[in-house]
């Protein structure tokens, strides 16, 4: 049972990350303000050392809210 819970989180953080990734990269946010990087011998992104999934997820919520409020206008 402990294998799959981490998986679960393993995969949420990993969806988490590349959903941010995009977003700071499309949005050419400063490194000092992203939370992650891409990683180009896996072409993925990859979360800061130190970040962690709560950190992720406050900023997926902050991402989706933009995004809901600019899809109203």
């Amino acid at each position: 049972m402990d294998g799959l819970v981490e998986q679960v989180r393993k995969n949420h953080m990993e969806m988490l990350t590349e959903a941010i990734g995009q977003y700071e990269k499309s949005h050419r946010m400063a490194e000092r303000n992203r939370l992650t990087w891409f990683h180009n011998d896996y072409g993925v992104f990859v979360a800061n050392a130190g970040v962690t999934q709560e950190q992720l997820a406050t900023r997926y919520n902050e991402i989706m809210g933009k995004k809901k409020r600019a899809d109203k206008k």
